[in-house]
């Protein structure tokens, strides 16, 4: 018989010396061919894993998400943000977004998003 409980996504595992850690996977924006893009994180707290886990899957909703790469530029993700807002905002504000980005994809564009700073 099925159990009525919901699945918890944040696993427990144990370390050799004893310590508990919590684990969970999220499903990422899949890469332009399709495919499919999981990421695996791990804290020290229970609390620390939820918290994480809502604020990651909160920013791949909204398009705002950024994963720990060297080769996604900021060209790519200002691309992924501007889509995911131009079904969220008017045609004008999306057509200001666009055109202010433009300004920002020439100065940084094929610069590594990671390595962009105020």
């Amino acid at each position: 018989m099925a159990s009525s409980k919901g699945h918890d996504p944040i696993h427990t595992i144990t370390l050799r010396d004893g310590r508990k850690r919590y684990r969970f996977v999220v499903d990422l924006e899949p890469t332009p061919g399709g495919r499919r893009v999981q990421k695996t994180y791990t804290f020290d707290t229970k609390a620390e894993a939820r918290a994480q886990r809502g604020r990651i899957i909160a920013d791949v909703a909204s398009g705002t998400h950024v994963t720990r790469d060297t080769t996604t530029t900021f060209e790519e993700v200002a691309d992924r943000w501007l889509r995911s807002k131009r079904r969220q905002v008017r045609e004008i504000t999306s057509t200001t977004y666009a055109s202010l980005l433009k300004h920002a994809n020439q100065a940084f564009g094929a610069v590594p998003v990671q390595r962009v700073t105020r």
